[in-house]
């Protein structure tokens, strides 16, 4: 199944505009999998230039009825499946380990544990605890050494390590990573990662319908209902960390502001992107330290927000390489402005140029909805 989503998504525009409905076109992809909506569901494939992409997901999509299905399997307590001596170095050991998304033994698997390209995302927040780093969207496997320790991390909830120091290091181990890439998980109820079901714009609302929450094999949620997507969710679920929390959402809205201004202004805005990938790392590295545990939904709720300001900088970065001479100025401008304060945008253009640049401001529009009464709800 995950390959198949992942092709899926690969033909799909992949700038999460929300304009299908769906928070990201990875979550739009694995619902098209599962037959859920159709890829015209879409608006911005059914442009001239997706005409390929469209055949394509078609072709996809038409072999999943021969993948048979999957059921869960049952996870140890502690996820830990085993653990034994290395056979180059006793005086290590090798572990393979498990986290759970929520599934009882015997459920159906709808989908696969992680986003692929989500966790490749968040497991480089914590590139600077190992000396090399790799992880792949395409093949969704990402591999991490430092010393002689070694980890691989699956998309399939799978870890293994090893010449780890010893069985406890190797639960602290477990407990750091699934922290960090958490926010990836896969909800088998909708489809959708964990930080997109966040935003509050994923139904139902009910935390026990959404199989995410009661994911987790080092930590738990013991909620009712989805929190609100407010500063005051991170006060009730980070009380002692909200004020760098929401300081760091603070820094991340003032270089979108910027970015809008500087559209205008023809500044240089390169490196505001990777200013948004830096605040993410320190949300990640601080979720991971122990005395913050505890504390999960407050961090998750702040990587949600810069996952949003992240995404609508890239829109206004695309934009921006538009917005002269390309005859479509004042109608860019007219958008910008109406996406800005969250706004509707308007019907979606015919025009294919303009079509394709008013899905690029509905990422700095969906944000603004989504942001703009954030600290005041």
């Amino acid at each position: 199944m995950s390959s198949i989503w992942n092709k899926v998504w690969k033909s799909t525009p992949k700038i999460d505009c929300n304009l299908c409905g769906f928070m990201t076109c990875a979550n739009f992809s694995r619902n098209v999998v599962a037959g859920n909506v159709t890829p015209l569901a879409c608006p911005v494939l059914t442009l001239p230039q997706f005409t390929e992409q469209i055949e394509e997901i078609s072709k996809v999509t038409a072999s999943r009825r021969s993948i048979p299905p999957k059921v869960a399997a049952e996870i140890p307590e502690g996820g830990v499946l085993l653990t034994k001596p290395c056979r180059d170095t006793t005086e290590r050991v090798m572990a393979e380990l498990r986290i759970s998304n929520g599934l009882n033994p015997g459920d159906k698997v709808r989908f696969s544990v992680f986003d692929s390209e989500l966790l490749c995302e968040l497991i480089e927040c914590i590139k600077d605890k190992f000396e090399s780093l790799k992880c792949s969207t395409d093949l969704g496997y990402g591999r991490a050494d430092t010393g002689e320790l070694s980890i691989t991390l699956l998309h399939d909830g799978r870890i293994n390590m090893r010449r780890v120091l010893d069985k406890e290091s190797v639960i602290q181990l477990f407990r750091e990573i699934e922290h960090a890439i958490f926010g990836a998980m896969i909800c088998n109820c909708c489809g959708s990662d964990f930080l997109s079901i966040l935003t509050g714009r994923i139904e139902p609302q009910l935390a026990a319908t959404h199989t995410v929450f009661d994911a987790g094999t080092t930590f738990s949620f013991e909620i009712d209902f989805v929190p609100a997507f407010s500063a005051k969710s991170i006060h009730e679920h980070a009380s002692e960390q909200a004020e760098f929390l929401l300081k760091t959402i603070q820094s991340g809205l003032d270089l979108l502001d910027d970015l809008v201004d500087g559209l205008s202004n023809e500044q240089n805005t390169a490196n505001h992107s990777l200013q948004i990938e830096q605040l993410k790392s320190k949300v990640v590295s601080s979720l991971v330290e122990s005395d913050n545990f505890g504390s999960e939904l407050g961090f998750l709720i702040t990587l949600s927000c810069l996952k949003l300001i992240g995404n609508a900088m890239t829109g206004l970065i695309i934009v921006q390489e538009k917005l002269q001479g390309s005859g479509h100025e004042g109608f860019i401008q007219k958008l910008i402005r109406a996406a800005n304060q969250g706004e509707s945008l308007g019907e979606f253009p015919e025009d294919s140029e303009q079509a394709w640049l008013y899905a690029q401001l509905s990422r700095l529009q969906i944000t603004r909805t989504l942001m703009n009464p954030f600290f005041s709800s």
